[in-house]
């Protein structure tokens, strides 16, 4: 019988075949993100079953960033049980990190245990040619998993990031326990917004790269959604996609700046059909390229949330999370989409994942958790939420805090937060029905958000809204 197992193997008891099946994924899924990335054939042996499959991809030539190596996590006087609980996390990681986009991944790699970080660092980058260099290490202490990582410039010889955390050492949960660490470090590490696009913004990429650049533009205007860096944003992209036009994720970026365009201001306007229509195209460009491409399915979702297609809207966004296999900033992306779509506390709960596993994903998106706060009674979270949201310009911010305020009785600081967004233009008569109409927020936020700035609002002397409140709550 294969993997040297007798007929007395009992799979209900023993986890080695499905143990060896997760290993042949991760490693299937890290030859073809890094030195099989140019492979027509690809073979693959799908979750749930072990019958593999056989198919053909469309060529696509990635532009080349910055390469990031994944060292060989060691294990020093382990067992074995935790030595291959270590090779299994490095293997797990780099195909994690492969997912990235902006980088090139290669590893694991093992620059021999003698060497200190510096030392190995450099050495990965004269071997394999890395500009930042991951190791990692794992050790038992009084019977605690020890996990201990560290990100270097590896031209520079310095420790960009470092970090030691503790798990549990449960021996008959080891595949468990090693995708808890993989999860925690790749959304730390890998996420649009995480440690290494971070980092890659001080390596110098090639002059050529223009793509790799554009990315990285990117994913800083989807941090702050900074509308005076949507021109530049997009005049970026449009290039990478005029020099790489069937490249899948710069098709994708751009449709994602044009699909959520104006967001910012989205209680004053609906958004540009012109620019969703470009949105649109782009995305199934993207996706007759790589079927997989997060943004493009991201684009899609949101596109029928917009459309009132809610139904359509909600399960694309529940596939994308079905598939697991997305950062956190996708997966918080999802949440806002299942959010407009009428499936208000699915989206806030994958909201608050996805935050709770990177919380450096974009400030603006607190903005949604703050109006769950409101509708929950809970002005004071909803304040602290609200605090988060302070991109220029961005008339989110001013405005829940103003709503925050108003529920807690401090309408001198809430009437502050309106004047800096020039009074209450956004709800002037119209405002209730922007809030249930092109902005889909469910009734019960509606009124929470409305009840906290009718204060606020009468001491602004903005009697529409005063008005218009008053009556609705005549209605009901």
């Amino acid at each position: 019988m294969g993997l040297g197992l007798d007929d007395s193997f009992d799979p209900k008891v023993d986890p080695a075949v499905r143990v060896a099946a997760s290993r042949l994924r991760t490693r299937l899924a890290r030859y073809y993100a890094t030195e099989g990335v140019g492979d027509r054939i690809v073979f693959g042996l799908p979750v749930g079953g072990y019958v593999p499959t056989i198919v053909e991809r469309i060529e696509r030539r990635p532009e080349v960033g910055p390469v990031v190596a994944i060292g060989a996590f060691g294990a020093p006087a382990a067992s074995a049980e935790v030595a291959e609980l270590a090779a299994g996390i490095s293997e797990s990681l780099a195909t994690a990190v492969s997912r990235f986009q902006g980088a090139v991944t290669v590893g694991p790699v093992d620059p021999g245990p003698e060497l200190g970080p510096v030392d190995a660092a450099r050495a990965v980058r004269l071997d394999h040619g890395a500009d930042l260099v991951l190791l990692g290490g794992l050790r038992v202490v009084e019977g605690t998993l020890r996990v201990t990582v560290r990100l270097l410039d590896a031209a520079a010889g310095t420790t960009i990031w470092a970090d030691q955390f503790d798990g549990e050492l449960d021996g008959t949960a080891m595949l468990a326990t090693e995708d808890r660490i993989v999860e925690h470090l790749s959304s730390t590490l890998a996420d649009e917004h995480g440690l290494i696009p971070a980092a890659m913004e001080r390596v110098a990429a090639s002059p050529d790269a223009v793509g790799h650049r554009a990315l990285l533009g990117f994913y800083s205007y989807a941090r702050s959604l900074d509308e005076g860096r949507q021109p530049e944003v997009i005049a970026s992209l449009e290039a990478a996609v005029e020099r790489a036009p069937g490249h899948a994720p710069y098709l994708g970026a751009l449709a994602s700046v044009l699909a959520f365009a104006g967001v910012g201001t989205a209680l004053i306007a609906p958004p540009s059909a012109e620019l969703l229509e470009r949105a649109e195209a782009l995305a199934r460009r993207a996706l007759a390229v790589d079927a997989s491409e997060p943004y493009a399915r991201l684009v899609t979702a949101y596109l029928r949330v917009v459309g009132d297609e809610l139904d359509e809207g909600r399960r694309l966004a529940e596939g994308i999370l079905a598939d697991g296999r997305y950062t956190p900033s996708i997966r918080s992306m999802c949440g806002i989409c299942l959010c407009l779509s009428g499936a208000w506390d699915a989206g806030i709960a994958e909201l608050r994942i996805g935050h709770l596993l990177n919380p450096a994903l974009p400030a603006w998106q607190h903005g949604f958790l703050a109006l769950d706060d409101l509708a929950n009674g809970d002005p004071t979270e909803a304040l602290a939420h609200a605090r988060q949201v302070d991109t220029p310009g961005l008339v989110w911010g001013p405005l829940l805090r103003a709503a925050a305020f108003g529920a807690q009785g401090e309408v001198t600081r809430g009437v502050a937060e309106l004047e800096l967004i020039g009074g209450f233009p956004a709800l002037e008569a119209e405002g209730a029905e922007l809030m249930r109409g092109h902005m889909r927020l469910p009734e019960p936020v509606v009124t929470a958000a409305l009840a906290g700035l009718l204060p606020v609002a009468i001491a602004l002397q903005a009697p529409t809204i005063a008005t218009t409140s008053t009556d609705e709550g005549e209605g009901r």
